[in-house]
């Protein structure tokens, strides 16, 4: 059989995009040479240095920069409300010009775009990305296969994350713009060959917005996430001091969440130890953090002179609006609970959730259909999980079985209350929803998905590498 070549394109972050990255590694291992065009801003280690037993050697890195269009971001600092929507259309449409031109350029000219057999992309952002490989799948590929620079059988993925349109609307973008985005988003995203979803409200809203028939591939663990109960104390012990937990004076030998005994050596919890709970964003308006501040501050002024615990929380992540949070959060004067903000390296980051004992996500998702890929790193570390409620989100939180959902700031209050009422004496309540995380959602891996849902399927081209 002929061999594949494949591009996998995202207007995006790659190494903040786990499900883009977890395809890359698959497609690496049956496609001759997989083509991954996206911005680079973060560490994607496996891609940037690939062993010579890792499956990532035959894939090719093609970065789109974006400062090449960061100054169409700019607003003059004087600027009204009238003036500043102006400016923002006028740099959007320049920022499209400018992507549209080096995404090009990068595909004949690098990938050399016309040789190869199966295009697979992530939406959003969809605009200008679905029109562009539409010209591809149509006109590029089959004037390829005329003059015998590829081997036919040509297949466009769309893998849908979410939809760019309703993010346009939830960061009130003029409605002229939002309806664009939809007709764009609707015309070319339905002339894909093949439709990928995250949750099957997705796919039931995707045949009812435009006719199409998307199989459900659900986001679940790979292999780089350890359970909860196979990290030992050793390893969070010296996590906690190298993330600035070692109390001063004590040489490292005690944190705000563990002690080691200097005659043995061995590390125990504290036993009056603070809960510590994660929550990871992007800092966009689809998540709205105020509703947590107002659920910590409300805990903090009813518990602050009794034996409820001390919370530790830590918020992970970087994006557009964490400098105002960032503001908040000093002006709050909080004495029982304590927030920080990390940006972690990419191996830390499932050893911190392994070793939290709550999840919280904000997500709340602009179209209601998407799942928070966050909830999946959480369940992925066997960590319970409160998260704000929306459509879908109970095809992946199941409420009093593997965390809680809420709605509002005082219901998170009360869960949070409700867990750690009696800590860390008593986490029965934690090690259950544990429990049923590790006997349901991590029974599947990714591989697992994978094979159910595109190998079966037949979603790739007959080819193998």
């Amino acid at each position: 059989l002929n061999p594949v070549d494949s591009l996998v394109f995202v207007l995006g972050d790659i190494g903040h995009s786990p499900r883009t990255l977890n395809t890359i590694k698959k497609l690496s291992e049956t496609c001759s040479n997989v083509h991954v065009m996206a911005y680079k801003e973060s560490s994607t280690f496996q891609l940037d240095h690939p062993s010579s037993d890792s499956p990532f050697q035959n894939v090719h890195m093609h970065i789109l920069h974006e400062k090449c269009w960061e100054w169409t971001r700019m607003q003059p600092s004087s600027s009204g409300f009238k003036s500043s929507r102006l400016w923002f259309l006028i740099g959007s449409f320049f920022k499209v010009i400018i992507q549209w031109l080096l995404i090009w350029y990068i595909l004949l000219f690098q990938v050399k775009v016309y040789s190869l057999n199966l295009i697979w992309c992530q939406v959003p952002p969809s605009i200008p990305t679905l029109v562009v490989l539409y010209l591809v799948r149509y006109i590029v590929l089959p004037l390829g296969y005329l003059c015998g620079m590829n081997q036919g059988d040509h297949r466009w993925v769309v893998d849908w994350h979410n939809l760019g349109y309703t993010l346009l609307r939830v960061a009130k973008r003029p409605k002229f713009m939002v309806y664009i985005a939809e007709c764009i988003e609707n015309f070319f995203g339905r002339r894909a060959d093949v439709h990928l979803c995250v949750s099957n409200a997705f796919r039931l809203f995707l045949k009812d917005w435009a006719n199409i028939d998307a199989v459900v591939l659900y986001d679940r663990p790979t292999n780089s996430f350890r359970d909860h109960d196979t990290i030992p104390m050793e390893e969070r012990h010296e996590l906690f001091v190298k993330l600035g937990w070692a109390i001063a004076g004590s040489n490292d030998h005690e944190t705000l969440f563990t002690k080691r005994d200097k005659r043995t050596g061995n590390v125990q919890y504290l036993e009056n130890r603070p809960a510590l709970i994660v929550s990871s964003t992007s800092w966009t308006p689809d998540e709205d953090f105020a509703l947590m501040l107002n659920a910590i501050e409300e805990y903090d002024v009813l518990h602050k002179n009794d034996s409820f615990p001390q919370l530790h929380f830590v918020i992970t992540g970087k994006g557009p609006q964490k400098e105002f949070y960032l503001k908040k959060i000093a002006k709050m004067g909080l004495t029982k609970c304590v927030i920080e903000t990390a940006w972690l390296e990419i191996e830390d980051y499932p050893r911190l959730l392994a070793c939290a004992d709550l999840g919280v996500c904000m997500h709340y998702s602009s179209s209601g259909i998407d799942l928070p890929m966050k909830v999946v790193d959480m369940f992925a570390a066997g960590l319970p999980v409160c998260a704000i409620g929306f459509n879908a989100l109970n095809e992946l939180v199941v409420h009093k079985g593997n965390g809680y959902i809420f709605q509002d700031s005082e219901e998170l209050t009360r869960r949070i209350e409700s867990v750690f009422e009696n800590f860390p004496q008593d986490t029965s309540l934690l090690e259950g929803m544990r429990k049923n995380i590790q006997h349901t959602f991590q029974q599947v891996r990714w591989d697992d998905e994978w094979r159910a849902k595109v190998v079966r399927k037949g979603i790739m081209p007959s080819h193998k590498r």
